[in-house]
């Protein structure tokens, strides 16, 4: 077998996508005639093991070339194929889901401009923050001055008026003369 360069032979296997090599187990195989059958030698047809058999029996010295190259043409094939039947469905279906994005951001940038400005939210939001800060400091400001003229107020009416209080724990009416200093 090593004189006729048949010691290994490839196959290419499109459902799996992948590339097998066969060697002495597989081609004794096909040398065992079982019965009827749709193959000229053996009972084995997967990866065209009959046809690789009466090519080493007719003595073509270039057969585990010729499989090696075949299967790589049809590998490339196969994908050249699956590429283009995936590049032309695929490109119908980025198209479609480009013009569904495109939608989306339009609509998006419609309700985006509906909003209002943020900037100018801020700036607004930090003006108001200073006014409300200076209107809270003149609120302290004006309690502190009324707590100031209440506390003045009360000190000179208890200066100046004798309270029904002070006289009732002095068990006295009050007098007028009681808080004049004579």
């Amino acid at each position: 077998m090593e004189e006729l360069g048949f010691e290994r032979f490839r196959a290419y296997r499109s459902a799996n996508e992948t590339v097998v090599e066969h060697g002495w187990p597989a081609m004794l195989s096909a040398l065992f005639i079982t019965g009827p059958s749709k193959a000229v030698f053996g009972d084995y047809l997967e990866d065209g093991l009959p046809l690789r058999m009466i090519q080493m029996f007719i003595g073509l010295p270039w057969v585990s070339t010729y499989t090696a190259v075949s299967s790589a043409l049809k590998s490339v094939l196969d994908a050249s194929e699956k590429k283009r039947r995936i590049s032309s469905s695929e490109k119908a279906r980025i198209a479609a889901r480009e013009q569904e994005v495109r939608k989306e951001l339009d609509a998006k940038k419609e309700a985006l401009a509906t909003l209002p400005d943020r900037g100018k939210l801020r700036t607004d939001l930090d003006r108001l923050d200073g006014e409300v800060a200076a209107s809270q400091a003149l609120v302290t400001l004006r309690r502190t001055e009324l707590n100031n003229q209440r506390q003045r107020a009360e000190a000179a009416r208890w200066v100046t008026v004798p309270h029904a209080d002070y006289c009732n724990r002095q068990r006295t009416k009050p007098r007028r003369d009681m808080f004049s200093g004579n």
